[in-house]
């Protein structure tokens, strides 16, 4: 079989209640020449079953499933060892993808051979599909430079980025950068060319609040231990990026219901009735 352009790689785990959804979402995109890696990891809900049957409908669904549950970087990992496209996307497996997706991210590659990584905006959806807001990030290599070690400039699931790269900066790291494995991901990826993030709504991000406010610690502690190795270097040192680490820590000291206020208050734009169409 030829390898496609793109290899999709979407982790699983007990998401069958959206699961269907987010397959679809890919499935019906515009560009066709992708592989969609589905990685079950030990569901019990059913998730690994679904997953199953559409990969015996579709033949660029490839299915694997964990024996026992090893956690979304062991899966990412995993799927990008059995990736055989030029890009690798994600899609968490429970967000959905707008049907351009691919296809403007790959147009941007093709045109910019000196993007390593590119994403996009988001919309922001509830469990019964809601839309509570948008998030946008800094769009030029530029901005997203100034910006690497204030916040994480891409959103996850939006992420297309040249699978070479991906694997020479060691994937998704190990356990020890669990929930914010992507962040340290394009950190090390951007030291190989430039990101870029695109004008344009690429995924519908699925908001799950508790799952928020019980990790909001543990990800901010290791979002920390991200910027470390980086916060002194000359191309990003900055004393903004400085007082906002020392900021950082000083939540990891507070009640975690209050620094899940806080974070809450900044985390997407609410919508303008009339402007949030696809």
């Amino acid at each position: 079989m030829n390898s496609p352009t793109v290899s999709v790689i979407m982790p699983c785990f007990n998401s069958v209640e959206y699961l269907p959804q987010a397959i679809e979402s890919i499935l019906c995109q515009t560009f066709r020449d992708f592989e969609l890696i589905i990685v079950d990891d030990a569901s019990t809900d059913g998730s690994s079953e679904f997953a199953l049957a559409a990969s015996r409908v579709d033949p660029r669904v490839r299915y694997y499933r964990n024996r026992v549950n090893k956690g979304v970087i062991y899966s990412r990992n995993f799927a990008l060892l059995k990736a055989r496209g030029r890009f690798i996307a994600l899609q968490d497996s429970d967000d959905v993808s707008f049907p351009k997706r691919l296809e403007l991210q790959v147009k941007t590659f093709n045109r910019f051979p000196d993007v390593v990584i590119c994403g996009g905006n988001t919309q922001i959806i509830d469990g019964e599909d809601n839309v509570l807001g948008f998030r946008s990030y800094p769009r030029s290599a530029e901005k997203i430079e100034k910006s690497l070690l204030l916040a994480n400039p891409f959103a996850a699931s939006a992420v297309m980025v040249r699978r070479e790269v991906l694997v020479a900066v060691g994937g998704f790291g190990s356990s020890g950068e669990s929930t914010v494995e992507d962040y340290w991901a394009w950190i090390r990826v951007l030291q190989n060319g430039n990101g870029k993030n695109l004008n344009s709504h690429l995924i519908k991000y699925r908001e799950h609040s508790s799952v928020v406010r019980d990790s909001v610690r543990r990800k901010l502690w290791n979002t920390i231990r991200c910027k470390l190795p980086w916060i002194f270097t000359r191309k990003y040192f900055s004393f903004l990026g400085l007082l906002i680490v020392f900021v950082e820590l000083s939540f990891m000291f507070v009640p975690q219901s209050l620094v899940y206020r806080v974070f809450s208050l900044v985390k997407y734009k609410k919508p303008l009735r009339g402007l949030m169409g696809c």
